[in-house]
């Protein structure tokens, strides 16, 4: 029978105070590291607005068959650092935090962020949801030093095309 880490090291704690040594606790140690995966080829160098945002977004999301919400991290020029894929959901949505949406970019080191997801539905209406998450977004962002500058939804089908939050408006 085996004992796992944390009965060896009460075992051994209580062995080494029984000796009068003094008796330490060991503390795990971890590393964050992004891994590049596949990349998405897109036509535009930098952000510059909301429309060249789109055109890398829709290159990602335009044909996915349930739910998928991405962060697009810039740097400091609007040079895009990479695409950080957040959740996946279902046909109605999917269950996404704050600190899903900012962890990739904390370790990434993005200046900015552009929120996006896809409504395979082909409704372009933002939903009480993605507006209630992109207000939430959009505070984490002031305290993290990395504004969520946009949240753009991309549909496909027959109503193929985007939302800009920006756009219209609706960045608080």
């Amino acid at each position: 029978m085996s004992q796992n880490n944390s009965e060896v090291d009460v075992a051994t704690r209580k062995e080494q105070a029984s000796m009068g040594q003094q008796a330490y606790n060991m503390v795990p140690m971890y590393t964050l590291k992004l891994v590049k995966e596949r990349g998405v080829r897109y036509p535009v160098d930098k952000v510059m607005d909301n429309r060249s945002a789109e055109v890398i977004l829709q290159a990602y999301l335009e044909n996915k068959d349930c739910e998928h919400m991405v962060a697009l991290m810039l740097d400091g020029q609007n040079n895009v650092l990479g695409l950080h894929l957040v959740s996946i959901g279902g046909i109605a949505g999917c269950g996404v935090t704050v600190r899903d949406i900012f962890k990739a970019a904390i370790v990434g080191r993005a200046s900015a962020l552009v929120l996006s997801h896809s409504h395979p539905s082909g409704s372009l209406e933002p939903s009480k949801e993605d507006i209630d998450l992109t207000v939430r977004a959009i505070e984490a962002g002031k305290l993290l030093g990395i504004p969520c500058v946009d949240h753009i939804i991309v549909s496909s089908g027959m109503n193929r095309g985007s939302y800009s939050f920006l756009q219209h408006n609706l960045l608080f």
